[in-house]
């Protein structure tokens, strides 16, 4: 890239450590009214949910159907956008 940006009155940074991972969160007072701690504790807590995700979300092995195949959580409802796991 350096040598791309040179002459051009850019900064090429260097790139920073990344991971690609999912991350699923539950409002606080979810967590405390069922004594939430992990997915594991929400899978054996028997609550349904309701996900928010990206489009991707449905198939992708990580999100929904890792959730449900992995942990035996039970998803109600999938809609499509910005949000918590709640």
């Amino acid at each position: 890239m350096r040598p791309l940006a040179t002459g051009l009155d850019l900064t090429v940074l260097d790139p920073a450590d990344a991971v690609d991972q999912n991350a699923f969160a539950v409002s606080t007072s979810f967590a405390t009214q069922h004594n939430l701690k992990t997915l594991s504790d929400l899978a054996a807590s028997g609550q349904t949910v309701k996900i928010v995700a990206g489009p991707e979300c449905e198939t992708r092995p990580f999100c929904q159907p890792g959730l449900e195949k992995t942990y035996g959580i039970k998803i109600k409802e999938y809609l499509q956008g910005k949000g918590l796991l709640s």
